[in-house]
């Protein structure tokens, strides 16, 4: 640990170093630090595309919370499950997500959606970058329309709740030894493949979704800034959504009240995204809400991640019958 400007002095000029300020005041379980492990889906990056998967777990430190600079113990302050097993089983330092919204009550939706925000929002902060780092590496112009990654997001919550994002892994374990985990692994591969491999014709229902948000008047009646790069997202994105029912969209996110699309244009702004992928982010929203108003008014199982925006809006006029 660092803890003053002279420690970071001591620090070599030869090696590079990612630097995070520690969380004094973790939400605790029992007594214990815990972090999560939530599992990301990235089917597109320019524009951004992706889905959280409900089957994440939680990783708790094998002893109850000392602060590591009050001299506390690792395994009071680590939730690495490689450190912690060679104290408990590794069935005594994880719970499914599932345990801990449980254990949440009330607040799990509210929590939850904190969850969701914050990756959405910091996943659609790399766009810029990624679009810079394939232009260098893979020369101007580089798509990849059927590629993904799978990416193991590692959150904590300080005790208001509020969540951290520590680290985003770009190939994260899927080998266990908790046979709870080991299944909740398979299920994820399972969804994906069932998500990602799709060749249904969705054109003509494209078309007609497209065709509803113009004619209601909500983004304007010129569609004139689409190029080819964005039907083609479009296309990809029905394809993935006749298979999204076990899956929570990050983005496009579905933006069901004011203070959501405040806070995502605000962004939007800072970012200073082109003028036509700012408009493309209206359609998006818009396009996500109706399939929200859609499901809700038809017989159907709506996927999760609607029931869930319907929890949290339910007088938003999309959630209506």
């Amino acid at each position: 640990f660092v803890r003053d400007h002279e420690g970071i002095q001591r620090l070599s000029n030869k090696n590079k170093y990612v630097v995070q300020p520690y969380l004094r005041n973790p939400l605790l379980v029992n007594g214990r630090k815990f972090d999560m492990r939530i599992h990301v889906v990235v089917t597109s990056v320019l524009p951004l595309r992706a889905y959280l998967h409900p089957r994440a777990f939680v990783r708790f430190a094998a002893t109850k919370h000392s602060d590591a600079k009050d001299g506390g113990k690792k395994s009071s302050f680590l939730t690495n499950i490689s450190v912690n097993n060679k104290i408990i089983p590794t069935d005594q330092l994880t719970w499914q997500f599932h345990q801990f919204l449980e254990y949440l009550g009330d607040s799990a939706d509210t929590v939850f959606g904190r969850i969701v925000r914050a990756i959405g929002l910091m996943l659609l902060t790399t766009e810029k970058v990624f679009q810079r780092k394939y232009n260098k590496r893979m020369g101007e112009g580089f798509k990849c329309k059927n590629c993904y990654q799978t990416l193991g997001v590692d959150v904590i919550l300080d005790e208001n709740m509020k969540p951290y994002i520590i680290e985003v892994n770009g190939n994260p374990t899927m080998d266990f030894t908790a046979d709870k985990l080991n299944a909740d692994a398979i299920t994820l591969h399972k969804d994906m493949t069932e998500m990602l491999y799709n060749f249904n014709d969705v054109s003509n229902s494209l078309h007609e979704d497209i065709a509803n948000v113009v004619n209601s008047g909500r983004i304007g009646d010129s569609l004139d800034f689409l190029d080819s790069d964005m039907i083609e997202y479009l296309i990809m994105s029905k394809k993935e959504q006749q298979h999204l029912k076990p899956w929570y969209k990050l983005y496009p996110p579905t933006l069901l009240n004011t203070e959501e699309v405040e806070t995502w244009n605000e962004l939007i702004e800072q970012l200073d995204l082109s003028e036509p992928r700012k408009r493309f982010h209206n359609i998006l929203v818009e396009l996500n809400n109706d399939r929200v108003k859609k499901c809700v008014s038809s017989d159907v199982e709506c996927s999760l991640d609607v029931q869930y925006a319907c929890r949290l809006n339910p007088d938003s006029s999309f959630c209506k019958k």
